[in-house]
């Protein structure tokens, strides 16, 4: 499996939309049960649905060789939300984690914010720990030193070692396209029309 990075020059032209949803296990209400139930345990994703214009029939061609090598799902591609700007922090601190933190955990510390913010990153401010995403549970304040422990979902994909970096410029996630790719025709009629992709978050466990 190859991970691709989504291009530059298309960015500028795309719309994304990005949730993390809580998915699960369900069985549906019947004649013998009234209530539908969920079962199993709760899986909790990044889903992101990113619409694109392209402007020039470059742009389609640079599509269309994107979606070919993505063979479906065979294979990753970083996304980023440009539109989700960061509520906290200040332009472009340099964060790192304070302490280790273990696969599950929901908190951590970081350092590396302006000294003794009120916010030092705010609620729904996403970030980044390797290759997956996170967002801020709750508005948080930097101390005296600039560190700030965190509330975050979802929880930890793996574990974090202390100096790690965190990345809050342009937080990246892995995905995987689960639709759209068909409905991509590189004619001149179609420039100008939009194209909708969406796609689901595959994490890097390891």
């Amino acid at each position: 499996m190859t991970n691709y990075t989504f291009p530059s020059s298309l960015w500028k032209l795309a719309t994304v939309n990005m949730q993390l949803k809580a998915m699960s296990a369900s069985r549906q209400a019947s004649a013998f049960n009234q209530t539908a139930q969920s079962d199993g345990p709760t899986v909790e994703l990044w889903m992101a649905t990113v619409t694109i214009t392209p402007m020039e029939e470059d742009d389609w061609r640079d599509l269309g060789a994107l979606i070919r090598k993505l063979r479906g799902r065979r294979n990753k591609i970083r996304l980023f939300d440009p539109s989700r700007t960061l509520r906290g922090a200040g332009p472009g601190p340099t964060l790192n984690i304070d302490a280790d933190v273990v696969a599950g955990a929901t908190s951590l510390t970081v350092n590396g914010l302006t000294a003794s913010q009120a916010v030092g990153l705010a609620a729904d401010d996403v970030f980044a720990v390797g290759e997956n995403l996170y967002a801020v549970s709750d508005d948080v304040a930097s101390d005296s030193d600039g560190k700030a422990t965190i509330s975050f979902l979802p929880p930890a994909r793996t574990g974090f070692a202390d100096g790690d970096p965190v990345n809050i410029s342009s937080p990246t996630g892995l995905f995987l396209l689960v639709d759209g790719g068909e409905g991509l025709t590189v004619l001149p009629g179609r420039i100008s029309q939009p194209l909708t992709l969406s796609f689901v978050e595959a994490p890097d466990l390891e």
